[in-house]
Order: C-alpha cells, then structure tokens, then sequence
C-alpha cells in the first residue's frame, strides 16, 4: 500500500522572519549638499523688505532636496523668517523670503534642514547693511 503526502502552504516565511531578524530600517541621509544666500538690494532701507534667497545643490546627485532653509541673524536660535525649498526653472532647489529689518548691521546665514536623502548644512555668512 502506498502513502501519498500532500503539502499545503499556508503562508509565506520571510528569510529575515524565519531568522529572527529584524527588518532593515532605513538608512540616514549620506547625501550632502552647497548651500548659497543672496540678499537683496544690499545695503537695504529699514522701510522697505529685503530679499533673502538661498540656493541648495546638491554633491551627489541622488534627488532634489526637499525640506525647508531658515535665515538667521548672528546666533540667535530664532529665525528671521523660513521657505520651502521649490524647483526652479534651471533645475536648482531655491528659496526666496521677504523681511523687514531695523537699522543696523546683520550677518545672515541660511540653514538648510536636510531630509532623507541630505544632511543639514548651512551657508556662509553674509553682511547685510540696513540704514
């Protein structure tokens, strides 16, 4: 008398889950990027707004950065104002804020909050003259 075995498959086992292993998480950003600040008109008049745009390109290309740039005056940790970075027409991540500032003399930054593909990373400092 023969025997005949019938396999059913009940489900699907996943090397990593047979294993015990725990799913891969994804990985930090690697990628880096330049980032540029631009004021304009400089020097500016404390009754009128001032430009400040940055530009985010990336060294190694994986994506366009996406994420937002905050200006910044000297140290302070508060922004002066903050955009979302959008495409422009020659294929460059850009932001472009207005501000309103009193006389004096500043020295702006912009910071570039990274994303999952880029790191953070800021610009020079430039000095912006408001009279």
């Amino acid at each position: 008398m023969s025997i005949k075995r019938r396999t059913i498959m009940v489900g699907v086992i996943t090397a990593a889950g047979a294993f015990g292993l725990a799913p891969i998480a994804n990985a930090a950003p690697i990628g880096t990027t330049t980032v540029t600040i631009a004021a304009r008109p400089n020097p500016a008049t404390s009754t009128a707004p001032v430009g400040l745009s940055s530009k985010v390109k990336p060294t190694i290309w994986v994506t366009h950065p996406t994420g937002t740039v905050c200006f910044y005056s000297g140290t302070s940790t508060t922004a002066l104002a903050c955009g979302t970075l959008k495409l422009s027409s020659n294929n460059i991540m850009v932001t472009h804020v207005k501000v309103t500032l009193a006389a004096g003399t500043y020295s702006i930054v912009a910071k570039y909050s990274g994303d999952n593909n880029y790191l953070p990373n800021s610009s020079k400092t430039i000095t912006l003259v408001v009279t």
